[in-house]
């Protein structure tokens, strides 16, 4: 104890170098990194992927449709619902900007993030960002301590994807579950770095780094916590051969927003939404709303098979590298 923080672990960076992370006790920021030189891992969370979770599924889920815009707030959207046998119930489809104490600005966004997630228990939150790299990048060490150290080791997404095209000769190398989700991007590629950076550094440091959520399989499921997943909702529809161009203005962009939706509807995944959250989903040019329920969609098929944590095909990769659930 010190003060009013505590040592959340001591970790050894992906980088090379070894910290001790000191957390605010009541938020869960990371407030300093303390280089070490010799270091014991004290907390690993990850499990074996034959092992039983032991903890039911939640019936709670949500879809984030996320942004690492300087005005993260009005790109971001926020779905939540519940799971129905093989259907998500639509409860609330929000902007970013419009959660509790948040805002267009990415840090007071980010805050209402972490602040919203922490105040959860029995629910699953899927995220559509990359929560990690290729092993290849990787000095060694578990995923929990990728991302403690992840802000100390990186302090702008610069100096992140700089040091990623060094390390990768100037290529861009995607992860096994990159490969087998067939995700658009890198993870530090050009038009996703930011989305990575803040990602993994606003949301999976401070909350799975402290022990406030849990991001499975790379770490052990609990019931007292959150459980964030990593979603693609570009893959989902790909999986469902509902792959077409909804992002755009046009009359036509529209009308795929609509076939989507009304697909989604016709196999069961989704229960006809309310005619506010059609519209949103609809009239959002960005297709950033619908994302968000994709994303809740694919978050709940993830909790609810009876194989979850153990992705399928399964990669032993995935335990440092992290798993798109499409």
């Amino acid at each position: 104890m010190i003060g009013s923080l505590w040592i959340a672990r001591e970790v050894s960076c992906h980088c090379g170098r070894r910290y001790r992370v000191v957390a605010d006790k009541e938020t869960g920021k990371q407030v300093d990194a303390v280089e070490e030189t010799t270091v014991t891992d004290r907390v690993t969370h990850v499990r074996r992927p034959d092992e039983q979770s032991g903890a039911d599924a939640p019936i709670e889920v949500h879809g984030v449709d996320w942004s690492g815009a300087v005005n993260a707030g009005k790109h971001a959207w926020w779905a939540k619902g519940r799971r129905d046998g093989s259907r998500l119930r639509l409860d609330s489809l929000d902007r970013g900007d419009s959660l509790e104490e948040s805002g267009q600005d990415r840090d007071r966004f980010l805050d209402a993030v972490v602040g919203r997630i922490a105040r959860l228990e029995r629910v699953a939150v899927g995220f559509d960002f990359p929560f990690g790299l290729p092993a290849a990048l990787l000095n060694g060490g578990t995923w929990t301590e990728f991302v403690a150290s992840f802000p100390s080791c990186f302090p702008t997404p610069e100096s992140f994807r700089s040091w990623c095209r060094e390390r990768a000769g100037g290529r861009e190398l995607k992860r096994v579950t990159d490969k087998v989700a067939k995700t658009p991007f890198a993870a530090y590629n050009l038009r996703l770095y930011l989305q990575t950076y803040f990602g993994i550094a606003g949301i999976l440091a401070p909350l799975c780094g402290s022990g406030r959520a849990v991001a499975p399989p790379m770490q052990s499921l609990r019931s007292d916590v959150p459980w964030l997943l990593e979603v693609c909702p570009a893959s989902t529809l790909k999986r469902l051969k509902l792959a077409r161009s909804y992002k755009g203005r046009s009359q036509q962009n529209e009308d795929a927003r609509r076939i989507i939706l009304d697909a989604l509807c016709e196999r069961d995944l989704l229960a006809v939404p309310s005619s506010r959250h059609v519209a949103a989903m609809v009239e959002d040019s960005g297709g950033d709303a619908l994302d968000a329920v994709v994303a809740a969609i694919a978050t709940a098929c993830a909790v609810g098979d009876q194989q979850f944590p153990r992705a399928r095909p399964w990669h032993e990769d995935y335990r440092r590298e992290a798993v798109v659930w499409f």
